[in-house]
């Protein structure tokens, strides 16, 4: 959603821009400790893993939007009214996957699985 402009030039915060900022402020505060972790090791910190701590808490924010809008909304636009329960179940798993992402990440675990063979 667009912040809506009031006569005064002042920008209302709409619902969507609370979820936007919760998500960067979640995303800044996880690279900042991914960060601090390792200039403690003396390492560089990867850029791949603060994209996956980037794409996780955006996931793990819209996870939570999700879940809020298909229980507080009054109309769900083209969905139908069954579909209430599984947007909020789709929103669960969001969640779930990007908070074990950020568990997987923040402890160091790789993607062993991904690699080429030698």
């Amino acid at each position: 959603m667009i912040a809506l402009a009031t006569g005064s030039g002042a920008h209302v915060p709409t619902a969507g821009s609370y979820y936007v900022t919760l998500g960067v402020a979640l995303a800044v505060s996880l690279v900042a400790l991914y960060a601090l972790v390792q200039f403690r090791r003396r390492e560089w910190p990867d850029v791949e893993v603060v994209v996956a701590l980037g794409a996780a808490t955006t996931a793990l924010t819209a996870g939570v939007r999700l879940i809020v809008v298909a229980l507080t909304a009054q109309d769900l636009g083209p969905f139908i009214p069954e579909d209430r329960i599984f947007i909020p179940v789709a929103g669960l798993a969001l969640i779930l996957m990007s908070m074990r992402e950020i568990v997987r990440v923040i402890r160091g675990e790789g993607d062993e699985g991904c690699e080429p063979p030698e």
